[in-house]
């Protein structure tokens, strides 16, 4: 999906295409098609992509006995790409 988006996104975001089903699925999404508007859905899209095609470290916290017993979870922190994923 994301790389649908960025491919169909550059020309309305330079402003080349006003009409088709890209712009009417901008206006119901994000009630506008201007091309400064697809430009910031387009640069949120391209920092999706670097964030799933970053590297990820998957870290388990079994150093601490019974950190984790009973949770199931994990947690991450955002910021930049290729945050570690702590288990």
């Amino acid at each position: 999906m994301v790389g649908a988006v960025l491919a169909e996104l550059p020309p309305i975001a330079r402003g080349e295409v006003t009409g088709g089903r890209i712009i009417d699925l901008l206006n119901v999404h994000f009630h506008t098609a201007s091309a400064e508007n697809a430009a910031r859905v387009l640069d949120n899209f391209r920092r999706i992509g670097s964030e799933l095609n970053a590297p990820i470290l998957y870290i388990c916290h079994n150093d601490v006995p019974n950190s984790c017993e009973g949770f199931t979870g994990g947690f991450t922190v955002c910021g930049t790409p290729g945050n570690d994923v702590h288990l």
